[in-house]
């Protein structure tokens, strides 16, 4: 679980300001961490449609950040499952080339966020899809 105080200092207090707002402040830093946002009006509007995970997800790429270091790609999408009416956040790890330290060190991500996750309507995954940086 993450410290209370990494998110209650990051998060943007979603009845003090328009969520548009929150949405476009929360991607602003996400882009100062040097994470691509490959469809941001596709984030946007997952963001708009579950406002309730705005606050989550800049603490959960600064953990990102720290256990991936350059040159590791990290971006953020929105992954539409093809079979179902499934879709969540994703953060996407690329890198030239894998060891088996990629998913131990993403499951040490999850870990520390998983909990803060429990009774929200959005979903984040941070997650590898073993493909080169694009």
């Amino acid at each position: 679980m993450m410290t209370e105080s990494l998110v209650h200092e990051l998060e943007i207090p979603q009845n003090e300001v328009d969520v548009n707002i929150q949405i476009e402040q929360v991607l602003s830093q996400v882009k100062q961490l040097e994470i691509l946002i490959p469809d941001m009006d596709d984030v946007q509007n997952y963001l708009t449609h579950f406002p309730d995970i705005i606050g989550l997800i800049i603490p959960i790429c600064m953990l990102v950040k720290e256990k991936f270091k350059p040159p590791t790609q990290v971006s953020l999408e929105v992954y539409h499952d093809p079979e179902i009416i499934d879709e969540y956040i994703s953060i996407e790890i690329r890198q030239n080339n894998y060891d088996r330290s990629v998913m131990k060190r993403i499951e040490e991500i999850e870990v520390q966020y998983e909990e803060d996750l429990v009774g929200k309507d959005g979903w984040i995954i941070v997650t590898t899809d073993f493909q080169q940086p694009r």
